[in-house]
């Protein structure tokens, strides 16, 4: 028992450190990136990021009513972008729980980094609740999978128990708050593995099991929804819903 509580207390001191321990991203951005929150104007962003990148411009890339993407290009190998939305005011404000991606211009503008603000929080969250009842844990109970072993082991990079959290999102009986809690888990995780490793496990899954998954990450992306450019290796393993 102790050699676990050991084990998972190493796991929850290392959430923190994964989003921005990516080689790829330059380490003017890294200590920058933490300045952006949700709530800001573009020009805020714009302020911030000027002061490690002199030259940054920004661009509108997609928009919609009331929401756009805009892309900040940094210099001439990274372009930064996030989703705002109108408050109102003729001011846009970058979205809540809003996703930031980096891409590689070299590499035909590949995500090479992508953060939620609160991503680490959530794993350390759903790792060390004691709730087992109304919810994800407390369903898996009822199927017979320790759902919070799987979760265990798949956030110390196991590579089977992550594939037994896609299987059980495909086969079991998850409804309600349950399902809503492993949607937020696998995006999380998501984030956690990265693109390229988090489908290097999936791509072994059936069609059937890729699908709940990627649908199911999909419900829990924030508005306006999951773009092909985010995480696009996973994006394209599974049929996606209309």
């Amino acid at each position: 028992m102790k050699a676990i509580i050991i084990s998972l207390l190493c796991i929850i001191a290392l959430l923190p450190l994964r989003a921005d321990d990516d080689p790829l991203v330059p380490n003017a951005l890294k200590s920058i990136l933490p300045k952006i929150h949700a709530g800001m104007t573009t020009h805020e962003v714009l302020s911030v990021l000027s002061t490690a990148y002199p030259t940054v411009k920004s661009e509108t890339r997609e928009s919609g009513d009331d929401w756009r993407e805009i892309a900040y290009h940094l210099d001439q190998h990274f372009v930064l972008s996030t989703f705002f939305n109108d408050r109102g005011d003729g001011k846009q404000v970058v979205l809540p729980g809003q996703w930031l991606d980096l891409r590689y211009v070299t590499a035909k503008h590949r995500v090479v980094w992508s953060s939620s603000p609160n991503a680490g929080e959530r794993l350390k969250y759903w790792l060390t609740t004691k709730s087992d009842t109304g919810a994800v844990f407390g369903q898996g109970k009822l199927d017979g999978v320790d759902y919070r072993k799987l979760l265990r082991a798949a956030v110390a990079m196991d590579a089977k128990s992550l594939s037994g959290i896609f299987r059980y999102t495909a086969n079991g009986r998850l409804m309600g708050a349950g399902a809503d809690d492993n949607c937020d888990i696998l995006h999380q995780l998501l984030i956690w593995w990265g693109d390229r490793q988090f489908a290097n496990v999936l791509s072994g899954e059936s069609l059937k099991v890729r699908s709940a998954v990627v649908n199911a990450i999909g419900d829990a992306w924030s508005f306006p929804g999951w773009k092909p450019f985010q995480f696009p290796l996973t994006y394209a393993l599974g049929t996606h819903r209309n």
